[in-house]
């Protein structure tokens, strides 16, 4: 599925240790194009192709732009209707609902496949799994947990639960079904990363998973706004606002993981990104949140890596060292 070129990280330079370029796995590699961009321009060229303006400029902000941003402050101040706008995939359901009507024992290999492809449903899934209902006095901290501690009765009160969402794409939402999409695709490859990396140093791979599949989540919901307040005269492409946008996305997801109550370990490391926390301050999740992340964004640009900024170099010789592509299943 995954198709790179092999000239991307130069054609003969040391990545790590005595390792060459060449060497790199191929099946993890952002597509090669004209220029390229080191890692501190990622977030706001990710945003240019989630929000179809892939050209930003220096420019004051318009009026559209003040709106976005005042609306997503608001909401910041008033985070309980955040979930009523946080949509799920149109088929997770559906197929959830014909697994357990099919068969007389549920199949959790099979069930966790299809949750791990939905942010939304998923998280419905963590939370109603740590309620006093379903917890029978033991902690989650797997997905065979999650699983057997909601067996089929909880199941089906997931269906009904995340039924009640919206569906991405069918509630003419311009910004929210174009960038649909975009940010499953990154939520998918970051969580897969950041799990990959845990299981290599021994943490908790459930929440990395966690914390990569749902990163996105404060993303949709700035989606959702830019809907409501679109005047159909200005769009959202200058510099400022991207960078201001994303902070306050940030921030969102850290709020909705608070107000969820997702696993601690989660709201810690959304908490440590959205207020930028140096590396020495973040623990080993959060890092590996931040690897996977900005890896998942790289391959998603037309551009290619600049191995000249170190920051870069690092992401690459990390991934390099640490990562099995074997075990990921990528988009």
């Amino acid at each position: 599925m995954l198709k790179f070129v092999k000239g991307l990280f130069g054609q003969s330079k040391t990545l790590c240790g005595d390792r060459k370029a060449d060497a790199f796995p191929p099946e993890f590699a952002v597509k090669s194009g004209l220029g390229s961009y080191n890692t501190t321009e990622l977030n706001g060229n990710f945003l240019g192709q989630v929000l179809g303006a892939t050209s930003h400029i220096d420019a004051k902000l318009n009026s559209f732009e003040i709106d976005v941003l005042s609306r997503l402050k608001s909401q910041l101040k008033n985070t309980g209707n955040l979930f009523a706008s946080l949509p799920r995939t149109e088929e997770t359901l559906p197929k959830l609902q014909t697994m357990l009507e099919s068969s007389s024992q549920i199949e959790t290999e099979a069930v966790v496949n299809l949750l791990k492809r939905d942010p939304v449903v998923l998280g419905d899934a963590v939370v109603l799994s740590e309620s006093l209902k379903y917890q029978k006095g033991h902690p989650v901290k797997s997905f065979n947990d999650m699983i057997h501690a909601l067996g089929e009765p909880g199941l089906l009160e997931l269906v009904e639960i995340s039924s009640r969402r919206p569906v991405i794409g069918q509630n003419d939402e311009h910004f929210v079904e174009m960038a649909g999409p975009k940010l499953l695709r990154h939520a998918i490859n970051s969580a897969e990363i950041s799990s990959e990396l845990a299981r290599k140093v021994s943490a908790n791979t459930f929440y990395a998973y966690i914390a990569g599949l749902l990163n996105n989540l404060g993303l949709f919901v700035g989606c959702h706004i830019l809907d409501i307040a679109f005047d159909g005269k200005h769009s959202p492409n200058s510099r400022k606002f991207r960078e201001d946008f994303y902070d306050l996305c940030q921030k969102l997801t850290t709020a909705i993981a608070r107000n969820w109550k997702l696993p601690e370990m989660v709201c810690q490391v959304y908490e440590m990104q959205s207020q930028g926390s140096s590396r020495d301050a973040c623990c080993q999740e959060a890092i590996n949140l931040y690897v996977a992340d900005k890896l998942a964004k790289a391959w998603m640009m037309p551009q290619r890596l600049d191995l000249a900024d170190k920051e870069t170099r690092v992401l690459v010789n990390r991934a390099h060292r640490e990562l099995d592509f074997s075990r990921l299943k990528l988009m």
